[in-house]
């Protein structure tokens, strides 16, 4: 823990293991980088580099993470209604956040689950599509997508299916 009375003056250093669980150290600033694992070790630069690469982004990402927030589909407007506030087995969601290079529409960092909602455009990018939800997966996400007309239409079926994926998270299989 950090002796000094402002944390402005700490560094927060992420450890990863290899089942990815983070450990969070805070340390004085003046601490050098030489006294920081060395890559290829078990606690290794690669996987502090990446957890950099998902959690860090460009202003021009956040402002168009912000713009789709503002301007979102009825579709996710009404899910959204279903997600907030912490609704859905207390889980916290996010709209619109960014992941690495891709924004996703709504997303529970804590259950590692990511809901899409694709409109009509998503109909003619089935290989940008299947390459993101790879990509998502790869980094252990679980990806639900639904259309808009479904969402709109069968609100009550989308919110069952979700809440099984979220109940596969609260309780394991034994």
């Amino acid at each position: 823990m950090c002796r000094n009375d402002s944390l402005a003056e700490c560094v927060h250093v992420a450890y990863f293991d290899d089942s990815t669980a983070a450990r969070c150290d805070v340390l004085p600033r003046r601490v050098s980088s030489s006294s920081f694992p060395l890559a290829g070790g078990r606690l290794g630069w690669g996987l502090r580099l990446e957890m950099a690469y998902l959690t860090r982004f460009k202003q021009s990402t956040k402002r168009k993470a912000r713009n789709l927030r503002r301007d979102m589909t009825d579709a996710e407007r009404m899910l959204w209604q279903h997600l907030r506030s912490r609704q859905l087995a207390g889980l916290r969601f996010r709209r619109q956040h960014p992941v690495g290079r891709y924004i996703l529409d709504f997303v529970c960092l804590e259950a590692g689950l990511i809901i899409e909602v694709d409109g009509g455009q998503h109909g003619i990018q089935n290989s940008y599509d299947e390459a993101r939800t790879a990509w998502l997966e790869e980094r252990g996400y679980r990806v639900l997508r639904f259309w808009n007309n479904e969402v709109l239409a069968n609100s009550t079926g989308v919110r069952d299916a979700i809440w099984r994926e979220v109940e596969s998270y609260i309780q394991p299989p034994s």
